[in-house]
């Protein structure tokens, strides 16, 4: 599948020129971008002249993950350190800072700074565009709520964007910018400002990732899902419908796939089958083994044995090739 690069020229200097380090992993969204850059302490300038050459209009929100980012984005002056996301725009001139936290590395080497960046159209965003133009260069936290789930999910696609078709990239491009939308809303703590789908859509990741985190929760329920989100049983209900699944169905196949993950993993073949589905909410081990022999062809214990034998095999060194004797006749014979 063809690429299309988005370019946004800046000037890029770093201290560290003779022995700088730097490794970019990106999915292609369509127009939208989505990248994990990690690189050397370096700074970056985009000018009026770089501006005047070449403008593509489009927004890029770094989420810092490790290192601080001191930014002045014509003289908007702000500070992001690792946990915060902040927002940058084209067609502002601005001058950026990026500097490691924690202790050198190796041979007193620099540690690393590392970010995701999203790099989307201005008029992509499914709110108006002065919602975002107010938040430019304006940090915030996103190590909870909305901030979570972006995280989460930007995370997501860079690991599985490769195995994804034409059709499935579409619908992560337009989650990625409902995410994004929904976090900027909640920032300025106007969430009518987003269209209706984006709110459901939305309304859904956060749905999805309450689930994720609550699977272990005995007491997990349609009701209580609803509760927690403030909608009705029946609103709740109406969104999974549009994905042709039940809340039930979702949570029981969420919760098969973190069996089937525990089976899998050599850390816990100490633990027993029925010890791994009951604490996935599986409490009859009948009724577990059928459903996992239904979804995936093997009984939990056969599925188990199976991966962890090929894990096994795979560890073990190639056999020695055998060592060639050679024989030399008696000459005494």
């Amino acid at each position: 599948m063809s690429q299309r690069v988005h370019e946004i020229r800046a000037l890029i200097t770093s201290p560290h020129r003779d022995d700088f380090h730097a490794s970019v992993s990106a999915a292609s969204l369509g127009d939208v971008q989505v990248s994990r850059l990690t690189h050397s302490p370096l700074t970056t300038t985009r000018t009026s002249r770089l501006i005047r050459q070449h403008d593509p209009e489009r927004f890029i929100l770094s989420l810092v993950e490790r290192g601080d980012v001191a930014v002045d984005h014509q003289a908007r002056y702000a500070f992001a350190t690792s946990g915060q996301l902040i927002l940058m725009d084209s067609h502002r001139r601005w001058s950026g800072t990026l500097t490691p936290t924690g202790p050198a590395g190796p041979h007193g080497r620099p540690s690393l700074i590392r970010h995701l960046v999203v790099d989307f159209p201005r008029g992509a965003l499914p709110l108006p565009s002065s919602v975002a133009d107010d938040l430019v260069a304006s940090p915030f936290n996103v190590q909870t709520g909305m901030g979570v789930i972006l995280h989460h999910h930007l995370r997501q696609v860079l690991r599985q964007a490769d195995a994804c078709g034409q059709a499935d990239l579409d619908v992560l491009r337009g989650v990625t910018l409902d995410l994004v939308g929904a976090l900027l809303a909640h920032r300025v703590d106007d969430e009518s400002v987003l269209s209706p789908s984006a709110r459901r859509r939305a309304l859904t990741a956060r749905i999805h990732r309450y689930i994720d985190d609550n699977l272990a929760d005995p007491d997990l329920s349609p009701r209580r899902i609803a509760d927690a989100h403030r909608i009705s049983l029946r609103y709740l209900h109406k969104l999974f419908q549009t994905q042709e699944t039940t809340v039930s169905a979702h949570i029981r196949a969420r919760r098969l796939e973190s069996c089937r993950r525990e089976l899998a993993d050599p850390r816990l073949a100490h633990r027993s089958v029925q010890r791994i589905a009951a604490r996935w909410g599986f409490h009859d081990p009948s009724y577990f083994s059928k459903l996992f022999r239904r979804t995936h062809g093997l009984s939990p214990a056969d599925y188990r044995n199976t991966v962890l034998h090929a894990s096994a095999c795979a560890d073990l060194p190639p056999p020695c090739a055998p060592v060639p004797v050679r024989t030399t006749a008696d000459p005494r014979r």
